[in-house]
């Protein structure tokens, strides 16, 4: 990955200890992707828009990744502790990557049976 990762944030400053757990949640992004996917950009904008009276103050993440030629999303994942949005918002992710990664291994293991059929029938 080529370490474009950029952190907006509103209502709040980010703490080193925030901030490194984005970069950690960043770096599992990257091995899940695994070697054969790119990730390009990574852009985390975390916001704590303030509560009235009887609400409380939640942490917004949302997350968006370029990998390889697709635009990926996590939108909107609010909770009152920072680090269970952000595990929630990449969990999102690492879903949508899983699911990118398991079309392409099926696409070329689908290539693969068909080759091996057309071989067999020369």
């Amino acid at each position: 990955m080529s370490q474009n990762i950029q952190i907006a944030c509103s209502g709040l400053s980010l703490t080193d200890a925030m901030r490194s757990a984005i970069e950690a949640q960043v770096e599992k992004l990257k091995k899940s992707a695994g070697t054969s996917h790119v990730l390009h950009n990574c852009h985390v904008h975390v916001d704590r828009p303030g509560g009235g009276a009887s609400l409380p103050h939640l942490f917004n993440v949302r997350l968006r990744i370029t990998i390889d030629d697709k635009e990926l999303v996590a939108n909107n994942h609010q909770h009152p502790d920072f680090y269970v949005a952000l595990r929630h918002a990449f969990d999102v992710l690492q879903r949508q990557i899983r699911t990118i990664r398991d079309a392409r291994t099926a696409a070329a293991l689908h290539d693969t049976k068909i080759a091996a059929h057309l071989e067999s029938d020369v």
